[in-house]
């Protein structure tokens, strides 16, 4: 009978956990169905905004403000140089930050266009969109919107701009805007950008005039019900450092997990957590980032040879693909401080693919998610949650 008794006690146990922790999923998932649909609506309009501006142009309806300016060493950043600027941990309103000096009135150049486009960039202003700044770091800002999620905005052009480029970039009334990347070779990278930075439609145009669209934000999204996307379960990372050149190159032509029948948008690639894990990933175990550094030295740079290699081929084998390079962190720090570090670290990782491994920048998209994936769930100094992963998203994407 004791034994019995234990046992029925073990199994009332197991299945209380068993059901606090279905109800922790299901929580989440309402959380994050709230928080999709928030963010669609204020990005969709966005999208639509940019698209109309750049038609607009287009047709000679509307005029933008037009800036054509070589590119040069001084202009770029090596993987293995920090950022000019630190990232501070203040969130207050009070917050200072070095903002980089491009000019006499102190604001970077992302700085200016964000002006245009959003209304403000000091530590404590709210947004038009009633966004709140939260940390300014001169090349980024983290925001928190009204339903307390935090998001890092950035130039998301800023990585295909190589020294020895022409960049002809158009400036649109509502602070959208459209660069056009001249390389050396006769191609081209055109891309729209959002009001606030965000990349939302990229084309490659080889030597020979070629197109190949990567992505396009601007049309409209299906929207996503994130409790009836496949759930996929915790699985082993595949590390970078423990295969070979061929073994990573399957695993990044490995199949998405569940039924793909839907595609979708960069931006629910990026934002949605459910989605993104449709695209299995490979954890770069050779980069581990100094504590509060965004640099990667050299001998750290070239151990990614094998999987800089495969990325390298699997463009080539086909244009179109896009890689998903995340930054991530541990919890030691606030939030605001860890999501702006860990997107710099994506930077770099992606930097660093690129000029070891001629990785072409626009195939890349960077993203830093902070703490919020922890691999070891510890809110002490860990460092396997210091990490960054890739993912080949291109089977997720609308082409």
């Amino acid at each position: 009978m004791p034994a019995d008794s234990s046992s029925d006690t073990e199994t009332q146990a197991e299945a209380e956990t068993q059901q606090q922790t279905e109800e922790q999923i299901a929580a989440d998932l309402a959380a994050e169905q709230a928080a999709e649909e928030a963010r669609q609506e204020q990005r969709a309009a966005d999208a639509a905004a940019a698209a109309e501006a750049a038609a607009a142009a287009d047709s000679g309806e509307a005029k933008a403000d037009v800036v054509v300016e070589e590119i040069t060493e001084e202009d770029t950043r090596a993987s293995s140089e920090e950022f000019s600027t630190a990232v501070t941990g203040d969130t207050s309103a009070e917050a200072k930050t070095e903002a980089k000096k491009d000019d006499d009135d102190g604001l970077s150049k992302f700085e200016k266009a964000l002006l245009v486009g959003i209304g403000a960039v000091a530590v404590g202003s709210i947004l038009n969109n009633g966004s709140k700044v939260v940390s300014n770091s001169g090349d980024r800002l983290v925001v928190e919107d009204p339903n307390g999620d935090l998001r890092v905005l950035k130039d998301d052009d800023a990585l295909v701009r190589q020294a020895g480029d022409e960049v002809r970039r158009e400036t649109f009334n509502d602070g959208s805007s459209r660069t056009t990347v001249i390389k050396p070779n006769g191609s081209k990278i055109v891309t729209i950008l959002g009001r606030d930075g965000t990349v939302l439609r990229r084309i490659n145009v080889d030597p020979q005039g070629n197109e190949y669209v990567l992505f396009d934000d601007t049309q409209a999204e299906e929207r996503i019900v994130v409790n009836e996307l496949p759930q996929v379960r915790p699985q082993a990372n595949t590390l970078a450092s423990q295969q070979n050149e061929e073994a990573l190159r399957a695993a990044l032509q490995t199949q998405l997990r569940g039924d793909q029948a839907q595609r979708y948008s960069l931006r629910q690639v990026r934002d949605v957590r459910q989605v993104r894990a449709l695209a299995p990933e490979i954890e770069l175990d050779a980069v581990r980032f100094a504590t509060g550094s965004a640099a990667i030295q050299p001998e750290q740079a070239r151990a990614l040879s094998k999987i800089g290699t495969a990325i390298s081929n699997a463009i080539k084998d086909d244009p179109r693909t896009v890689i998903l390079v995340e930054g991530h962190t541990d919890a030691v720090g606030n939030a605001g401080y860890n999501l702006a570090l860990s997107d710099r670290r994506a930077e770099t990782v992606a930097l660093a693919l690129t000029e070891y491994f001629d990785v072409p920048p626009a195939n890349l998209i960077t993203q830093g998610y902070g703490e919020s994936a922890l691999k070891v769930p510890t809110e002490t100094a860990e460092p396997a949650n210091r990490r960054a992963v890739v993912r080949n998203i291109t089977g997720l994407l609308r082409q």
